[in-house]
């Protein structure tokens, strides 16, 4: 019990003994429904009631050589322990759920879907005491445990939109179609109309195919010197009177 008392201090718990004859588990139920452990023996009648009335329910998680109504029988009797058939059935006729602490082990919850609950340790070999205390502190721990976990799932949920935006900025995206310079943005805007209106009519108007000019040959420096010796013969001749057809 020393180390029960140890584990469940931090937390805020304290354990309250009850006596060691047999019925210490409907003894601490009744100092956590009560304050008194003095109601065991009105637990114990309603725990095997409660059996009695749900014997198709309950049958079978007994031995396989062990009779109904002897169990029955037995447990009625003041000082025979509770098992944990007799725990589930006063966990669900009181509709209770019951936490049942243990030293160096994790606690074990009966019945968690009923909205109260009631608090039992269980220590040295079969021996139940009651565990009062540790509502608030258990409150607060739980309070903060629920804000930690909203505050991750906002964290998280943030965390998966950076990576898709992340994503996204990663994807190469086509680069816009530049538009063309306007080389006569820097002219006066009549001047501009009109250069359009030019260029629009020169678009209209047929276009005549065009010819290429006649390469003439291109006389050489000794073709022109040749061509003055002829005229200089000629002068000669007619200088001499000579006729130029003889």
């Amino acid at each position: 019990m020393h180390t029960l008392t140890e584990q469940l201090a931090p937390f805020g718990f304290r354990i309250i003994d009850v006596p060691l004859d047999g019925n210490c588990f409907f003894s601490s139920v009744s100092h956590q429904l009560y304050s008194d452990p003095k109601h065991s023996a009105n637990l114990r009648k309603l725990t095997c009631d409660y059996i009695a009335e749900h014997q198709a329910d309950l049958a079978h998680f007994l031995l396989d050589n062990e009779d109904f109504d002897e169990y029955l029988s037995d447990m009625r009797e003041d000082g025979t322990w509770a098992d944990n058939i007799a725990i589930l059935s006063l966990s669900n006729a009181l509709q209770i759920g019951i936490e049942i602490m243990q030293p160096s082990h994790p606690a074990v919850m009966i019945n968690q879907t009923y909205p109260r609950r009631i608090r039992v340790g269980y220590v040295g070999e079969s021996h139940y005491v009651s565990v009062v205390g540790g509502e608030e502190r258990n409150e607060a721990d739980r309070e903060m445990v629920r804000q930690m976990i909203d505050q991750l799932r906002v964290t998280r949920a943030r965390q998966v939109e950076m990576e898709a935006e992340q994503e996204e900025d990663e994807v190469p995206q086509p680069a816009p179609p530049q538009e063309e310079e306007d080389s006569e943005q820097h002219l006066p805007p009549a001047l501009r109309k009109k250069n359009r209106k030019q260029a629009e009519q020169a678009r209209e108007e047929p276009r005549e195919p065009s010819r290429q000019r006649e390469s003439k040959p291109k006389e050489t420096k000794s073709t022109k010197k040749l061509t003055k010796a002829e005229k200089r013969a000629q002068r000669q001749k007619r200088a001499r009177g000579e006729d130029s057809d003889s």
